[in-house]
């Protein structure tokens, strides 16, 4: 069974940070979505920023949803490819990780 979302902040340039149910935190880049009919209306900033968790999938008003299947998978997708290209693996930040205030 693949990561339910438990939390979901709108970043600017139409990313998402996400926080799945197996303590996983990671973003996503919906600009490639956004030429989709049903996301269209996300190309509007105000709309975009009311990102919502509703039984584990990020949702928008209007009836707008992306499935955390889709979430999980492209970004998992995403690290094997630049793994693959660059030979090395992007960090995914632990839910214990804390940034070192300056």
């Amino acid at each position: 069974m693949l990561p339910s979302v438990t939390a979901v902040q709108a970043l600017p340039d139409y990313r998402l940070s996400l926080t799945f149910d197996n303590g996983e935190h990671k973003y996503f880049d919906m600009v490639p979505y956004l030429r989709y009919p049903v996301f269209r209306r996300l190309q509007n900033s105000g709309l975009f920023g009311l990102a919502l968790i509703d039984y584990g999938t990020v949702t928008w008003l209007g009836e707008i949803d992306i499935a955390p299947e889709t979430l999980y998978i492209e970004i998992s997708r995403e690290m094997i490819q630049i793994e693959l290209l660059f030979g090395f693996r992007i960090a995914v930040a632990s839910p214990a990780f804390k940034p070192h205030a300056p």
